[in-house]
């Protein structure tokens, strides 16, 4: 390539950059082609972007020309430690791999007239994708590129603009917060708010702290609406009243509070505090002032205060969140409905429904860029990181089928009808989560057709067989779940067969609880059938929906010792066996799991549900035989207790081994699910009769007497 071409295609996208600009928008540019020239072009380039620029690449070469310019650079796997920072552009190095969830992330950091930069191979040779996919992803994003509103794509070894897209001008509707007749604390906070929605939350945080009657505080909204600000200015406004002198703060990690924190000391210098940070690891963790401490504490080990803040409360989880907000006089939390994550909607609504009557407010207006922005609107609509929900009049009839990843990637429709469907079904989708979709050559989609719409759909995936059964045991394999779950307990002949592991499944919102969901398993099995496979199976973190897998015959083999990262809950693994070979497998598996359930129920599942542990343990009926032996001593003190001579305190250690003992060798348990609910908390997990109490929906001596109750039963 000559000088002069290079000169001429710099020169094409300066005046891109200034356009766009002009237009107080933000654009995505990708130069593609050789990779000397790609480098040489974007070098050229640098000059006429304004800083500070960021740059993610994995490669040495680019990483050299990049420091000359003064461009900070990252690698991709430390994106999250940038996540909260502002660039005025954010280059990304795909010539080697793609990976969606950083794309949308990134764009998160880009200020208004920015600008998101991709270099890749030429568009040709250019393979987004996973490793040894389908090409269906390549095709999608390719077309996809069209429909942004602000793109120019250059090829840089012909020299030739492959497509420009200019923006229409957006107007900037600066914000002045109207602050009259309040506190001087509270206007001096109000005056740091860029953004109506700041303001608003601002205002809802003193009458939380004021009102008596309120528990609860949400701050709901997309990312980039500055959720996190306000909540640090909040935090800040608590302080100046003297609200508490300990605040706890909790997050997925320290990096996630960041601008909480720079917030929060904005607020304190301005209403003149005097503080001092505490840092770890390069994060400020925590801020001491005369007669306040605010700390962060990872969210597995928070315990509540008397005023917790919790920032991306759905990432830390509902239930995890539930039980701060339970042993907490104040929380205020902000939570992302959509984002760079993906659709966080199921997440943010479980959430909410979940917390004692929450004051709710909705962020709406972006911080970093303007409403409509063209940038957001492309990634919003490509990843379907905003999805609502639908809804389709009940059918007469519906009809199974599979759907080929080609037709979804031509007839965009169903494309977001069958993936909209998805994404609310899950606890948070990725952007990831469309490339493997549509790309994974072991994943497949099925759904439940009418005439009205699609009912339903599952995306499943291909397991089986093993063929390294040992690494499998020690350090897993990728894509292959269910199966490394049943080999923890059942026998290393498992890892010779094949099944489909339901990656997700869900029906339309408003035909839920009708049978659908069930119809469509009916069918996943009977074509699992007809193609020989052994097994079904499934792992989810939402431990509400166990029923629902339990009544259609799944068989629960694996709780997880930890809980989930994303939903604060413990992952559960079900598997429903096909074949003569697998249901001996899977007999086996449930006799290693029953005992280690029923015996670790003191320690790393005294935190699981006692009402999950009971619908695990109803659904599981093959005896276990287990050597437990009472001493003469307890013997007698667990038949006086039986025959009403001493109380049940008194002969607890014996009822624990005789309870354990009963349930391993039972293959059925003739109690109700209420008294099995209050045996296993209270006599199996040491819960105190508070807690009992609360899982029964009832009063401590109605608890008590339940629990003696289903003792007596039990051991009688």
């Amino acid at each position: 390539m000559s000088m002069r071409t290079t000169g001429s295609i710099a020169d094409e996208i300066k005046q891109f950059i200034d356009y766009v600009r002009s237009c107080n928008a933000r654009g995505l540019i990708v130069l593609s082609g050789d990779t000397e020239q790609v480098i040489h072009v974007l070098s050229t380039l640098l000059g006429h972007l304004a800083r500070p620029i960021l740059a993610f690449t994995d490669s040495r070469d680019l990483r050299k020309v990049l420091a000359v310019h003064d461009i900070e650079v990252a690698r991709f796997h430390e994106l999250t430690s940038y996540l909260g920072r502002e660039y005025s552009s954010v280059i990304m190095d795909f010539r080697y791999f793609f990976r969606p969830n950083a794309v949308s992330a990134a764009s998160e950091m880009i200020r208004c007239g920015g600008f998101s930069i991709w270099l890749t191979k030429s568009l040709s040779l250019w393979s987004p994708g996973v490793e040894g996919g389908r090409g269906t992803f390549r095709r999608y994003l390719l077309e996809s590129l069209k429909l942004c509103r602000s793109i120019l794509v250059v090829d840089v070894d012909s020299g030739e603009v492959v497509l420009r897209n200019l923006p229409s001008k957006l107007s900037r509707r600066q914000f002045t917060p109207e602050i009259t007749n309040v506190d001087e604390r509270l206007r001096k906070v109000l005056s740091l708010c860029a953004t109506e929605d700041q303001y608003e939350f601002v205002l809802h945080s003193l009458r939380l702290l004021s009102d008596l009657t309120l528990k609860v505080l949400v701050g709901k909204g997309d990312r980039g609406r500055g959720k996190s600000a306000a909540l640090g200015l909040a935090t800040a406004l608590a302080i100046a009243h003297n609200y508490t002198d300990e605040i706890l703060v909790t997050a997925p990690s320290p990096r996630s509070i960041t601008t909480f924190m720079k917030f929060l000391c904005l607020g304190l210098e301005k209403l003149g505090i005097d503080y001092k940070t505490i840092t770890e690891k390069g994060s400020v963790v925590g801020i001491r002032g005369r007669g306040f401490e605010v700390r962060y504490v990872v969210p597995w080990l928070a315990t509540g205060a008397r005023l917790t803040v919790i920032d991306e409360a759905a990432a830390v989880g509902a239930a995890r969140v539930r039980r701060l907000c339970a042993k907490s006089r104040k929380v205020m939390m902000v939570t992302t409905v959509h984002g760079y994550e993906g659709s966080g909607r199921v997440a943010s609504e479980l959430l909410i429904k979940q917390l004692p009557s929450p004051l709710v407010y909705e962020f709406k207006v972006p911080i970093r860029y303007l409403s409509n922005d063209p940038l957001e609107e492309w990634l919003y609509q490509v990843f379907f990181l905003r999805v609502d929900p639908i809804e389709i009049p009940k059918p007469e009839n519906v009809e199974y089928s599979s759907v080929d990843q080609e037709q979804l990637v031509k007839d965009r429709d169903l494309l977001r009808k069958v993936y909209g469907l998805l994404a609310l079904a899950h606890y948070r989708n990725e952007p990831d989560d469309l490339m493997t979709m549509l790309d994974a050559p072991h994943h497949h989609i099925r759904i439940l057709n009418s005439d009205r719409g699609v009912v339903a759909v599952a995306q499943i995936a291909e397991e089986g067989p093993i063929r390294d059964v040992e690494r499998a045991i020690t350090r897993g394999l990728r894509g292959v779940l269910v199966l490394d779950k049943l080999l923890r307990y059942g026998p290393k002949e498992a890892a010779k067969t094949r099944g489909w592991r339901i990656v997700r499944i869900a029906v339309v919102p408003n035909l839920q609880r009708r049978g659908y969901g069930s119809k469509l398993l009916n069918f996943l099995e009977e074509e699992a059938r007809s193609i020989n496979l052994d097994w079904i199976g499934a792992i989810f973190s939402r431990n509400d929906i166990i029923d629902f897998w339990l009544k259609n015959g799944y068989l629960p083999i694996y709780v997880s010792p930890r809980f989930n990262k994303v939903t604060g809950e413990k992952n559960i693994a079900v598997i429903k066996p096909l074949s003569t070979r697998m249901r001996h497998y899977v007999e086996e598996a449930l006799r290693e799991f029953k005992v280690r359930l029923l015996t670790c129920l003191m320690s790393v599942y005294r935190d699981l549900s006692a009402e999950v542990v009971a619908s695990v343990l109803k659904s599981i009926r093959v005896p276990v035989s287990v050597r437990i032996e009472l001493t003469r001593n307890q013997e007698k003190r667990l038949e006086m207790y039986l025959s009403r001579r001493i109380l049940l305190e008194s002969a607890m250690d014996a009822i624990y081994l005789a309870t354990l003992r009963k349930l391993c060798e039972s293959p059925s348990v003739d109690l109700s699910f209420s008294e099995l609910v209050a045996l296993i908390a209270y006599v199996l997990q040491g819960k105190p009769l508070d807690d009992v109490a609360a899982a029964l929906r009832t009063d401590i001596e109605t608890a008590k007497a339940t629990v003696d109750k289903a003792v007596r039963k039990l051991l009688s």
